[in-house]
């Protein structure tokens, strides 16, 4: 029968930097990529190249997703007696419960022959932890199931700020295993008690996504201006925000944001094999996304002449 598939899950909440992790870390010649997107638009795909992954979008794999995962994984285990498959890599959603996926690997009789849970990886994001632990109880699960935490973005935190997310994460988990770029920083003095979302609700119930595709290029001025402004006033329903912006120029601008965080554009030289336009998708919780396209249409009809382009 040969050696079992190794399976890692990579979690964390929406925007922690997991694609991020995926392209640095855990890319071989033998694995495969699954990556799950709850909405139904992927805008990073050009940065994996020429070695493009397996896509489960729309929903949540540990969820209303499982059974096109189960397929997939029993397909590849299928295809790997023939050709040498050592390990497969499943990014979750944002709002995903990792541990369903690790139990669907456990009950499923073809599959906890054919595969082994190597460990569930879960990036943290330290800019946003403790307000995202406290509002998302997802957030508590996905470290609280984590065998090893990855921390992201520590080069925009001073070492503070770095400690007290370490600590976050033990308080919730203190057997995971702990990796930062550099020495993990002293924990400071205790603080008061952890407040973290107790309240499991219903998965994905007040979760709403969009995806837009204006049809000609944006201002990228007044798009700035728009983007600032929705944010400003709904950034903690703003889960998260990515987009593939054309803007007139050779290659798009990649941009993401979580909650009202916004990170610096990524300009790629070129579109490569996809067709030059914007694609702007949003993960919301308890905001109606109905207006938005109304919004930044006239965002673009009544700026554009009073904000000049660079």
């Amino acid at each position: 029968m040969g050696e079992p598939i190794a399976v890692s899950i990579v979690s964390g909440f929406l925007g922690a930097g997991k694609t991020t992790f995926l392209l640095d870390a855990l890319r071989g010649d033998d694995t495969v990529v699954v990556l799950n997107e709850i909405s139904d638009a992927m805008t990073e795909l050009e940065l994996f190249g020429d070695r493009p992954p397996r896509l489960l979008t729309g929903g949540c794999v540990c969820c209303d997703r499982a059974e096109e995962l189960r397929a997939l994984l029993r397909e590849l285990a299928g295809r790997s007696r023939e050709t040498p498959l050592a390990h497969v890599v499943i990014e979750t959603t944002g709002l995903a419960h990792p541990e369903r996926v690790a139990e669907l690997l456990r009950d499923d009789p073809l599959l906890r022959h054919r595969t082994a849970l190597r460990e569930i990886v879960v990036v943290v994001d330290v800019l946003t932890v403790r307000r995202t632990l406290a509002a998302h109880r997802e957030a508590v699960d996905q470290i609280a199931a984590a065998d090893r935490v990855v921390l992201s973005k520590t080069d925009l935190c001073e070492p503070p700020e770095v400690a007290g997310a370490v600590a976050l994460v033990r308080a919730v988990n203190p057997s995971a295993e702990l990796v930062a770029p550099g020495p993990l920083p002293e924990l400071p003095p205790a603080g008061p008690p952890l407040d973290v979302a107790t309240e499991p609700g219903e998965h994905l119930s007040s979760v709403r996504t969009l995806t837009l595709r204006p049809g000609a290029p944006l201002s990228w001025p007044v798009f700035g201006v728009w983007l600032t402004m929705l944010l400003h006033a709904h950034g903690a329903r703003v889960l998260r925000f990515k987009a593939r912006v054309d803007a007139g120029g050779t290659g798009p601008v990649l941009l993401d944001a979580v909650q009202d965080v916004v990170h610096p554009p990524r300009h790629l030289a070129g579109w490569g094999s996809e067709t030059p336009g914007s694609e702007l998708t949003f993960v919301t919780r308890d905001l109606e996304v109905e207006q938005l396209e109304r919004s930044l249409a006239l965002f673009q009809d009544r700026l554009a002449v009073l904000v000049p382009d660079p």
